[in-house]
């Protein structure tokens, strides 16, 4: 009885990822031997998988926190407005300038 062709791709593939494992112990085992020979030199060395990465120190943002505006005036209208806010908050503006009655009422704000 004849194979299809389906059945022989399945058998290749099966052939292939044994080949690959198989290859894939041995170059792990040369890699550990090469990282045991730099750890007893004093290099502190390891094998991490490609998928495993190191963890990263969390950034404020990650963590939670906030930017946290000072009530201070703001660097670009030069007044202090009640909820305060800083120069990001002209991050919309083409040209910087001071906000409009208009503008701090659609925002929110109100001169201090």
């Amino acid at each position: 009885m004849t194979k299809t062709a389906v059945e022989q791709i399945r058998e290749l593939e099966k052939q292939k990822s044994k080949l690959l494992s198989a290859a894939k112990s041995e170059a792990i085992q040369k890699v550990d031997k090469a990282l045991k020979e730099l750890n007893e030199l004093g290099f502190n060395y390891r094998l991490v998988a490609d998928g495993a990465r190191m963890p990263r120190a969390k950034t404020a943002r990650a963590r939670g926190r906030k930017r946290r505006v000072n009530n201070v005036a703001c660097k670009i209208c030069n007044f202090q407005t009640v909820p305060p806010h800083d120069a990001r908050t002209h991050r919309g503006q083409s040209k910087k300038s001071p906000f409009t009655s208009k503008e701090l009422t659609e925002r929110g704000l109100r001169r201090d």
